[in-house]
């Protein structure tokens, strides 16, 4: 998110252009590669059988994605953001 905010609002062009870069990189070659095929972002804890989520965390994950969309156009990013709002919308 921070990147992404940088990316649009710094006054050095050179700065904007390497935040911008690094949003893209981490939206795209992390977080997308990450989400689980149900569009959600889990962690497994260390003593249970299964993973968990934390939904806030996620929020603030997307966020972050939808700034990096804003500036990038990307596709890899639209389909995160919205297979992750599917999910958030489908917990209960």
């Amino acid at each position: 998110l921070y990147a992404a905010q940088l990316a649009a609002v710094h006054p050095d062009p050179a700065v904007r252009a390497e935040m911008r870069q690094k949003a893209l990189d981490a939206a795209v070659k992390y977080y997308a590669r990450l989400q689980a095929r149900d569009g959600g972002w889990y962690y497994k804890v260390a003593k249970a059988d299964e993973k968990i989520s934390q939904p806030f965390q996620v929020g603030i994950l997307m966020e972050g994605l939808i700034a990096t969309h804003q500036l990038s156009g990307n596709a890899t990013v639209a389909r995160a953001i919205t297979r992750g709002v599917d999910w958030l919308f489908g917990k209960k």
